[in-house]
This record gives C-alpha cells, sequence and structure tokens, in this order.
C-alpha cells in the first residue's frame, strides 16, 4: 500500500514464510485489478519465489486507485497504490470579463492541471491591483478570487500565479 504521483512507478514484494519462518518457494502470479484510472503495467507477470518476489508497477496517466494482486501457492494478497496528481503544469484563467461595474464584486477564477490533465489542488498566489479582495482555497482544481473594483472607472488587474505559472486578468 502506498502513494505516488502519476507516471511514477513502485516496487511491490511478498515474501512466503512456513510457519518456522523458513523461506518459502513457488512462482507469484502477479496481475493488475481491473478497473483502473488508466493504463498501467508490470514488470513482470511471474516471478519465482525464493523467500520473496517483486515486480515493479507503473502508474498510468490518471489520479486514482491501482490494485495488484499477488498469487502464490494458494495465498493471495492484494496492493493498493493511490496515484496523487503530478507537479502543476497549466493555470488556466476561465473569467476574464472586459467591463465590470464599479464597486460591485468581481468573481475571477482558474484552473489548474497537471502534465497529465488532471485536476490539481495547490496554493494559488492571488495578487490585485487597486482592489481588495478574498481568495478561496484550491478545490477540484479550481481556485477563485473575489475582488471589488473601486468607486472610481478605470483598468484594474489580478494575477493568480501557481507552480511557476501565471494568469493575468484585467
Amino acid at each position: 500500500h502506498g502513494t505516488r504521483t502519476v507516471g511514477g512507478s513502485i516496487s511491490i514484494e511478498v515474501s512466503l514464510r512456513d510457519g518456522f519462518g523458513n523461506p518459502g518457494s513457488g512462482t507469484v502470479s502477479w496481475k493488475l485489478i481491473e478497473p483502473l484510472p488508466s493504463a498501467a503495467s508490470l514488470s513482470a507477470t511471474s516471478t519465482t519465489i525464493a523467500g520473496s518476489a517483486s515486480t515493479i508497477l507503473t502508474i498510468g496517466t490518471k489520479t486514482g486507485q491501482y490494485q495488484v494482486l499477488a498469487q502464490v501457492n494458494g495465498y493471495t494478497a492484494t496492493f493498493t497504490i493511490t496515484a496523487e496528481q503530478g507537479a502543476i503544469t497549466t493555470i488556466l484563467p476561465m473569467s476574464i470579463p472586459a467591463t465590470a461595474t464599479v464597486n460591485t464584486t468581481l468573481r475571477l477564477r482558474v484552473e489548474l492541471y497537471d502534465l497529465y490533465g488532471n485536476p490539481a489542488v495547490a496554493a494559488v498566489d492571488w495578487q490585485a491591483q487597486g482592489m481588495p479582495a478574498t481568495t478561496t482555497q484550491t478545490i477540484n482544481g479550481t481556485a477563485t478570487l473575489e475582488s471589488t473594483p473601486g468607486t472610481r472607472s478605470g483598468v484594474y488587474g489580478a494575477t493568480a500565479s501557481c507552480g511557476g505559472r501565471i494568469a493575468t486578468f484585467t
């Protein structure tokens, strides 16, 4: 059981011992349990055990749970690996109003994604120029900023940044 980043890999090991703690022997059958969030692979589907045996799971590109089944000499073990989002590679501005009424609340929104298009959760640094603002935490890959332009007409701006990526609103 463990956690890895999408697209990563993890070594999975089983051991077989008799009632006295002596190493057991046999052939381990490795299998991915469907459904999977996305394509994944095992470095071996069958390995000989001499006390212990292992295979490497290469995780797919989507977040979620990947399960591996190991069977040897009538014994079964199931391993669950949770794939989490990768690093933020995309920050998309989702609300770009061309005009707003002065002294009314304006809601700006960005969506965050990792390399594989998985919605990403991370802290977003919002900067609002010339207007007070309230930020929200990222939920399911979406972060928002509520701000109120002043009582004078003009150009106001805001930026959202995360993981070295920047979205600009004017």
